[in-house]
C-alpha cells in the first residue's frame, strides 16, 4: 500500500510542476505588447546614442571574457577551501568479554 502511496505522491509533484510551466509560460507571454494604430499627425521619436562612439561596455567580448574568467576563479577558490582543512581520523575499538558458566 505504500508503494501506491508513494507513486501517487510522485504522480501529483510532476502534475503540480507541470501546471506550473503552464502557468509561467502564459504569465510570460501576457507580458507581450501588441501593436497599436493610432492615426496622428505627429510623429515622436527618441534615439540613444553612446557619446563619442564609444561602444557599450556589455557589448565588447573581452568584457565577457574577463568576467568569466573571474568567475571561474572565485569558484575554484570556494571549491577548494574546504579540502585544505586538516584531515581528522576516527577509529573505533572494540572490546567483547564473554564469559560462560557451566552449571
Amino acid at each position: 500500500m505504500t508503494f501506491m502511496k508513494k507513486e501517487a505522491s510522485n504522480i501529483g509533484s510532476k502534475l503540480f510542476l507541470l501546471a506550473f510551466c503552464f502557468m509561467t509560460q502564459a504569465y510570460a507571454f501576457g507580458q507581450e505588447a501588441t501593436a497599436t494604430t493610432q492615426n496622428s499627425s505627429t510623429v515622436q521619436s527618441s534615439t540613444v546614442t553612446a557619446p563619442d562612439n564609444a561602444a557599450m561596455w556589455y557589448s565588447n567580448p573581452i568584457v565577457w571574457v574577463v568576467g568569466g574568467v573571474v568567475l571561474l576563479l572565485i569558484l575554484v577558490a570556494l571549491l577548494r577551501g574546504n579540502k585544505n582543512k586538516s584531515e581528522t581520523e576516527i577509529s573505533r575499538n572494540t572490546t567483547t568479554t564473554t564469559t560462560i558458566t557451566d552449571k
